[in-house]
């Protein structure tokens, strides 16, 4: 005798759900069709760089870290974010351009390269402005890297919620 399950979930999840059981419904529903092989050809070329991401990700959480458990000096702050933070981010956007997206993701593409660059300017300006010791170019910096890591947020969720629908998602930072 099968019994029904009550399983209440956050209204914030419906929407995603949703979009993840239409996808695994259509990809189910036979071959794929060309905007579906688009999508998967697309998260394919991007995987080895959502991988780079993550290790950007954890490079800037261990720092924070360290240096809010006051575990870093200034001059080892500046030189993590000259030989560790600022160069994978400025590698990140160069192997970002390298991608050859499928033509329904050009634009797309084009805006992730932009979000990605605008972080590594951010962070190169954070890296100099350490050099220096300069507050405000300091302040610009981080700014420039903050309102990037929100677009790269929204982008993120923009395009799982497409690539869903054809049975692909993105880990940002897997």
């Amino acid at each position: 005798m099968l019994r029904a399950m009550h399983v209440q979930l956050p209204l914030s999840t419906v929407p995603r759900a949703l979009t993840l059981l239409t996808g695994l419904f259509l990809v189910g529903c036979g071959e794929p069709g060309p905007d579906t092989l688009a999508a998967q050809s697309y998260a394919e070329q991007l995987e080895p760089l959502l991988y780079e991401n993550g290790l950007l990700a954890d490079q800037l959480y261990e720092t924070a870290a360290a240096i809010s458990n006051e575990q870093l000096d200034a001059e080892t702050v500046e030189v993590r974010w000259q030989s560790r933070i600022a160069p994978v981010a400025e590698h990140l956007v160069d192997q970002a351009e390298l991608v050859q997206p499928p033509a329904a993701w050009e634009t797309r593409h084009d805006e992730l390269v932009s979000i990605w660059r605008a972080r590594a300017e951010g962070y190169r300006a954070i890296s100099q402005a350490l050099e220096r010791g300069d507050r405000e170019a300091w302040r610009e910096g981080r700014k420039k890297a903050d309102d990037s890591k929100i677009r790269e947020e929204r982008w993120f969720i923009d395009a799982n919620r497409d690539l869903a629908t054809h049975g692909v998602t993105l880990d940002q930072l897997p």
